[in-house]
This record gives C-alpha cells, structure tokens and sequence, in this order.
C-alpha cells in the first residue's frame, strides 16, 4: 500500500491512470493524516481511491474518533447511531405506555394468556407492559412443572439444561 502524508497537498495529487483529482482528502479527516490507494483488488488494475491508513476504522467505517459511539444510550429511549461514516446522532424515541422503554408489542389492558391461563396485561413495577400471570411459566419458559433445575450440575462434569421446547430438562454431560 502507498501512502500519502496530507501535508503533501492531496488535492493535486492525480492518478496518472485516471486523471482525477481525489477530493476525498478534504470533506473526510483522516487520523494522523495518513491517506493511502485503495487497491482494487487486482493487481493489474488501478487505485480506486484513497482510504484513511492512519488509525483503525471507527464503528461507522470512517476515520473520526466518534464520541459518543454507536450503542450508547442518549435521550429518554435511545440509542446513538451512525451518522455517516464520521458521525453519530441519537435516534431517540418516546417511552411506552407504562413509562419504560421496551416495545413487547402488547399494551395494557390486552388479553393475554399463560399456560392455558387468561389475564389481561398491565403495567409493572418497572414501567414495561407484563402479563401478571407470566411467573406460572417455568424457568425454561414452559407450563410443565419440571423435575430438575436448570444450571446444576448433574453426570460427571455436566449441567442440567431446558429442552429445546422449554417443557422439560435433561443432563448435558460432554463428559460420558
């Protein structure tokens, strides 16, 4: 990979393949200053532009230290997200219903139903839409009571595990 120092003057630098000026250098800053050719792939075939060589790409694919980063938690409901390859911008949206910040896709006041059972949704202590009847469900999320609990140890060096309809459990033991 070639590379170029900023302070070389990239806007005249030209490809002398393509005759074009890269003005790439000026609307992107690049960390350190340190431009190199994008390859093409081809060994045979020109560069196909400049990429920043200086520092690793940040989460949105460019070159800017992003502060905050995507992910982060911002305004009521939110979180940051890329805006472009050198920005981020918090995409925030109202809370629910009851106050927090999940969207379960029910709302109080709808019917639900656990295990055969009915009941009608309602706002929790936490401030999230929950059917008031979800603690009939075992801990592997089914109706049946079960005759192990998941997470202990059971065979030589296994643990007990839910089965994969949440209705049952069993030994994962690697070591029989």
């Amino acid at each position: 990979r070639s590379q170029v120092r900023h302070d070389v003057d990239p806007l005249r630098h030209r490809s002398r393949t393509r005759g074009a000026i890269w003005p790439h250098y000026e609307s992107h800053p690049c960390a350190g200053n340190v431009w190199a050719c994008a390859e093409s792939g081809d060994p045979t075939a020109p560069p196909t532009g400049v990429v920043c060589a200086g520092e690793p790409e940040n989460a949105c694919g460019g070159c800017t230290p992003l502060d905050p980063v995507p992910g982060d938690p911002c305004g009521v409901c939110g979180r940051v997200v890329c805006d472009g390859a050198e920005a981020t911008v918090c995409a925030d949206r109202p809370p629910n219903v009851c106050g927090g910040c999940t969207d379960p896709g029910f709302e109080p006041g709808d019917p639900c139903e656990v295990c055969g059972e009915q009941a009608v949704v309602e706002c929790s202590a936490f401030n999230e839409p929950v059917c008031p009847i979800a603690h009939l469900l075992n801990r592997c999320g089914g109706c049946t009571p079960l005759t192990a609990v998941p997470g202990t140890p059971c065979g030589n060096c296994g643990f007990i595990a839910c089965t994969a309809d949440g209705e049952g459990t069993r030994c994962l033991d690697p070591c029989r």
